[in-house]
């Protein structure tokens, strides 16, 4: 027996609603569910800070991941983006972990749910005076360290990771960074234009950074944590994104796709590290020759944690340190209290 459609008035409303329903059906689902992310990076020009840079120009893993980046670069200047973030200008701050740590044990209601990886700052010395200091390359990490002392050396202020880390560092030589002319500068351009003029002596900053002056062969590297010259700081976490407990609260899918996203590049980076860090290195890092920046890359790749976690001892580093600073509210941003695994 054959059916009967109605080309009546009740027939065309049900063609029409099956038409509508077909049409609904065949837009795609994800860009309708993509959340748009103000990202606040610390330093997009730091390798270590990469993979969010990567995703920003990787719109493909955006979309997987149901979001869209709003990248926002503040260009190596932690304070700024730790004070948008508290502020509601961006919804996450990636940073030097130390930062977000500082901030929570200060009162800010903040978390955070991803480390990205581990430690690759090194010391950069200007050619000449690394020469008058006597310093040799190849010697023990305590004999370059010491040569160091009454140097002008640059980098993060107090507070940050990287200022942490090199007073902790300077205690392989019995120092400490007061035995250092340290001061803070945080602008890369500055950083390499005054070691080789003479300006500054050195600097300590993540491994890509002074890339240009090492190239022009006006500055060498003393140390470097990323080759592993000091063992014991290897999973010590450097990087975090934090956000605020309110945000997280109400957007965890959301920050379960940021998180897989940038597992998704770092897979894809570690496939092809030059081919696909390529769109990166042009936009960021356009100057530095082919073979240093195949260096940088390498020594990089090795300290980034695969599943974006990391571990709570390499979180606690840094709340041990503030404790002996006697940092009031240091407990607050232990992994404990302030990391939020969405895995």
């Amino acid at each position: 027996m054959s059916r009967i459609v109605s080309t009546g008035p009740s027939g065309r409303t049900g063609l029409a609603l099956l038409c509508a329903t077909l049409a609904l059906a065949s837009v795609p689902v994800a860009s309708a569910q993509e959340v748009t992310i103000r990202w606040g990076n610390a330093s997009g020009a730091s390798v270590p800070h990469a993979l969010s840079g990567m995703l920003d120009l990787d719109a493909e893993v955006q979309k997987k991941h149901g979001i869209k980046v709003e990248f926002v670069d503040f260009k190596g200047n932690s304070p700024n983006c730790m004070a948008a973030l508290i502020g509601g200008s961006v919804d996450f701050c990636q940073t030097g972990i130390a930062s977000g740590h500082y901030a929570i044990a200060e009162g800010a209601d903040l978390k955070s749910f991803s480390m990205m990886g581990g430690q690759v700052g090194e010391i950069v010395v200007n050619k000449a005076a690394a020469d008058k200091a006597g310093i040799k390359l190849d010697a023990p990490v305590s004999e370059r360290l010491a040569a160091l002392k009454g140097m002008q050396i640059v980098g993060s202020g107090p507070g940050t990771p990287n200022y942490m880390l090199l007073n902790a560092m300077m205690g392989e030589a019995g120092l400490t960074i007061n035995d250092l002319q340290f001061r803070t500068l945080v602008d890369i351009a500055a950083m390499n234009e005054g070691i080789r003029n003479g300006a500054i002596d050195g600097a300590f900053w993540s491994v890509g950074g002074l890339a240009p002056v090492q190239a022009d062969g006006a500055a060498v590297q003393v140390l470097s944590l990323a080759r592993g010259d000091i063992p014991k700081f290897k999973n010590i976490a450097l990087t975090a994104i934090f956000t605020s407990t309110a945000w997280l609260d109400a957007n965890r899918t959301t920050a379960k796709g940021a998180k897989d996203a940038l597992k998704e590049i770092l897979a894809k980076f570690q496939a092809d590290p030059l081919g696909y860090s390529a769109p990166y290195k042009a936009k960021y890092l356009e100057a530095v020759p082919a073979e240093t920046w195949k260096n940088i890359v390498e020594q990089n790749l090795a300290a980034f944690f695969p599943d974006m976690t990391g571990t709570a001892p390499g979180w606690d580093f840094w709340i041990d340190i503030m404790k002996a600073e006697g940092k009031a509210g240091a407990e607050k941003a232990s992994f404990a209290n302030a990391f939020v695994n969405l895995d």
